[in-house]
């Protein structure tokens, strides 16, 4: 129970920047309630063997969708927090990141489309899944008081 808490705790903590800004961000649809926000948020949680968090140096870190339309705004500590566009119809799927010029995770998701009357479709991601492509980042089994769109990954080197 308590570590459940911790772990609500610090996704708050971690999360409320990017609440905030996705609050703000202009779009023609902010007045309009039931509208759809610009950006979806993942999340995903470094630790290492002993399960305590581990600092990722962030300028080492790149995000690359298959899809060149679909935008991608990142920040990273020990947990990698990252937003994705909405906004623009996405053609794919699936999402690599690479630490240090390494591919060690592979995002897919599905989306559903939703439309709005003030602007362009919007896509909401559902089902997000982590893989790993790396045998030093072993993805965790998440336990059911998990967040879906937040992944925890056990770093090995």
């Amino acid at each position: 129970m308590k570590n459940n808490i911790i772990k609500i705790i610090t996704l708050l903590f971690y999360c409320l920047p990017f609440l905030v800004i996705t609050s703000c961000v202009s779009d023609k649809c902010s007045d309009i309630v039931g509208s759809p926000p610009p950006y979806q948020g993942l999340y995903i949680h470094f630790i290492d063997k002993d399960d305590k968090d581990i600092q990722l140096d962030w300028s080492l870190i790149s995000i690359i969708s298959a899809d060149e339309k679909e935008k991608i705004e990142y920040h990273a500590n020990s947990i990698l927090n990252f937003l994705i566009g909405i906004k623009n119809p996405i053609l794919s799927n699936t999402i690599t990141i690479t630490y240090d010029k390494e591919q060690i995770l592979e995002l897919e998701y599905e989306k559903r489309k939703a439309s709005s009357k003030c602007n362009s479709d919007s896509y909401f991601i559902e089902k997000p899944t982590l893989h790993s492509l790396s045998d030093n980042y072993q993805i965790q089994n998440p336990d059911e008081d998990t967040i879906e769109g937040y992944f925890f990954v056990k770093v090995m080197k």
